[in-house]
């Protein structure tokens, strides 16, 4: 899928993602720090990226607090997103910045698609059953998606930009053989 079509949503999908948004946002901390729990438990593998983390017990997760910083940091990058969400260019560019802060950190497509399933069961979650649709399920599944989209752009463009700064060392000189070179 090209980048320009996973930032395309439509306007139901749009109001969806605000609505479910608007019910998270409410309690932004504690679903901060839920968000980042519930990753921790699907993907018990994400826990080697936060090595500030990684001795740090589960029930003291919500009292610590970098650990709180870190949920309002992932609540707030979200809330750029929704803001931007019927804006592609300006959704792109935020995509774009996000992935590239996180490439330098070896995270990729693959940990971004880990988050799409936690954003998932969270929207379930924390909007009362009776009013969650499967329209808020399937809006934060292609947001996310379109970030796995834009994160799989950036890591071929960084990886072709390296190659392009490898310098292959000019030779110099004639080369000899050890068979031609002139016997002393």
């Amino acid at each position: 899928m090209s980048v320009r079509k996973a930032l395309v949503f439509s306007k139901d999908e749009i109001r969806a993602l605000k609505e479910s948004w608007y019910v998270m946002w409410g309690d932004k901390t504690n679903n901060g720090i839920k968000m980042l729990m519930k990753l921790f438990k699907m993907h018990p593998e994400s826990r080697a990226f936060y090595k500030e983390f990684k001795d740090l017990r589960e029930q003291d997760m919500p009292a610590n607090k970098r650990f709180r910083s870190l949920a309002l940091q992932y609540m707030y990058k979200l809330t750029e997103y929704i803001d931007a969400v019927d804006d592609p260019d300006t959704l792109e560019d935020l995509m774009v910045t996000t992935c590239k802060a996180h490439h330098k950190r070896a995270l990729g497509p693959k940990h971004f698609k880990w988050m799409g399933s936690v954003m998932t069961s969270m929207v379930k979650e924390t909007m009362k059953s009776t009013h969650v649709k499967e329209l808020h399920k399937t809006s934060w599944t292609k947001l996310m998606d379109a970030l796995v989209v834009v994160a799989t752009d950036v890591q071929k463009t960084l990886k072709e930009e390296s190659l392009d700064k490898i310098q292959i060392p000019e030779m110099t000189g004639v080369w000899r053989s050890p068979h031609n070179s002139p016997r002393f």
